[in-house]
């Protein structure tokens, strides 16, 4: 039967989905901590030199993050793993993936970007799912900066399904997408949501 509680104050330090799990904290300064949060951020940490012959995965050069960077922190939750540029989503979920692209072109390059792709066959075959570019034409060296943000319902059948595609109109042998082993110019940042669907 429905009914409704009405008090002034709830006072409890856990409250449980059963009598086994707990998801959910609320700490003595009021902070909620949720048992199930996945967030997690890579970066590229050294230059992809890239051009018209050299495309496809940006298959290394990435790490996390370093958290004793400032202001940086370290994953929260499982965190994702990555290999040869394939990332594995540590669970099923609704996940935001956002990235940072910087570029730095030679002075006769045209645009440069990613494809984000997915597979449905842990990597047997891979589609696009979305392209971030940018760029011009230059009569000089310069540096060129773009972000996007997916969400990617990602099944428990399908966990390690992402990776980044090179896409290129004119690039030369001096192209590079930008990375620091402090700094991250070029970064991704991977965070779950909701359960998936």
């Amino acid at each position: 039967m429905a009914g409704t509680l009405i008090v002034s104050n709830i006072e409890a330090q856990n409250y449980k989905f059963d009598s086994d799990t707990t998801g959910m904290t609320i700490g003595s300064g009021g902070d909620i901590n949720v048992t199930n949060a996945d967030l997690d951020w890579y970066q590229l940490k050294s230059h992809h030199t890239t051009n018209n012959t050299v495309l496809g995965t940006i298959s290394n050069g990435w790490g996390r993050v370093s958290s004793s960077s400032p202001h940086f922190f370290t994953k929260i939750g499982t965190g994702m793993s990555e290999s040869s540029g394939v990332w594995t989503f540590p669970r099923a979920g609704v996940w935001q993936i956002t990235l940072e692209l910087q570029f730095q072109s030679d002075e006769v390059d045209g645009g440069a970007g990613v494809a984000y792709q997915t597979s449905s066959n842990s990597g047997g075959s891979w589609s696009d799912y979305r392209f971030v570019y940018t760029g011009t034409d230059s009569s000089t060296d310069i540096y060129m900066q773009s972000s996007s943000s997916a969400v990617l319902n990602i099944t428990s059948g399908m966990l390690s399904t992402f990776r980044f595609r090179l896409l290129s109109n004119s690039l030369t042998a001096d192209g590079k997408f930008v990375a620091d082993g402090t700094n991250p110019y070029t970064s991704i940042m991977f965070e779950r949501k909701y359960p998936a669907q």
